[in-house]
């Protein structure tokens, strides 16, 4: 106790208000001419230095500087935006090797003139938290936030991917000779390089003398079909009905033949 009230004397008789204030005086001081000593340094060193090898490191340094740059824009591009071809290329090849697809429609199956697709930027959403994840993060925090007492709803920022909604029709042109309508939806996953996910391919086709609808699920389930959007309120399955198989590639024929003469 003795020792510890002496090395508490002295302390206090040193690290005084005033003795504080000059030692943060000096060490600015200390620290600024270092500062100072430094900039003054570099710029003796390239004031000595030859004009061409300025010019020289000096096109290298902005060079890469620009090649940084557009390089990491183009990626930033890639992971906000998806393209439309190489997602219908995809499905395509997919829905031209599937047995089942085959077997059902007939061999030789070709790509019709009706294609349609919906695309939708990644960005950020606020979304709001449901009850149990709100009383989950609740408990594993020790105090309740201004949030819980005021009743506020709790929202978080949610990454929306990229992605890519498409209908194409398809005609087998052997044996049984069906027609099919391929509805399909992938994202983009975030990363370098992006990676391209379809969570949803799938296959309808009329069957029979009365004409009953069949579906093949080449990716994907009717889950994925009856799911609704947050972008856009809807579903593929809500969109369906408006698309009757014979009828969309019916009218597809019908504007090819009457667009050159409306021109």
């Amino acid at each position: 106790d003795e020792l510890e009230s002496w090395q508490g004397r002295i302390v206090s008789k040193f690290l005084t208000p005033q003795a504080q204030k000059y030692g943060l005086i000096a060490g600015g001081t200390f620290g600024a001419y270092l500062v100072s000593k430094g900039f003054l340094s570099l710029t003796n060193f390239f004031s000595h230095l030859n004009p061409q090898v300025v010019v020289k490191y000096g096109f290298y340094t902005g060079f890469g500087t620009a090649t940084l740059l557009g390089g990491m824009s183009m990626i930033t591009l890639d992971n906000l935006y998806i393209r439309a071809d190489p997602v219908f290329q995809y499905c395509r090849r997919k829905v031209q090797r599937n047995r089942t697809v085959l077997t059902a429609l007939g061999d030789g199956i070709e790509v019709g003139d009706l294609r349609s697709y919906r695309l939708d930027a990644g960005r950020f959403e606020l979304c709001k938290k449901t009850s149990k994840e709100t009383k989950e993060s609740s408990e594993k925090e020790e105090s309740s936030s201004l949030l819980d007492k005021i009743g506020m709803p709790h929202f978080e920022q949610v990454w929306r991917p990229p992605r890519i909604q498409m209908i194409f029709d398809i005609t087998a042109t052997g044996p049984p000779y069906r027609t099919g309508l391929v509805t399909c939806e992938a994202i983009k996953r975030t990363g370098f390089p992006p990676k391209l996910e379809t969570t949803l391919l799938m296959v309808d086709y009329e069957e029979g003398e009365q004409d009953v609808d069949k579906t093949i699920y080449i990716q994907g389930n009717e889950e994925q079909l009856t799911r609704v959007s947050s972008r856009s309120g809807l579903s593929l399955k809500m969109l369906a009905p408006h698309m009757h198989i014979s009828k969309a590639i019916h009218k597809a024929g019908e504007a090819n033949i009457e667009g050159p003469s409306g021109n």
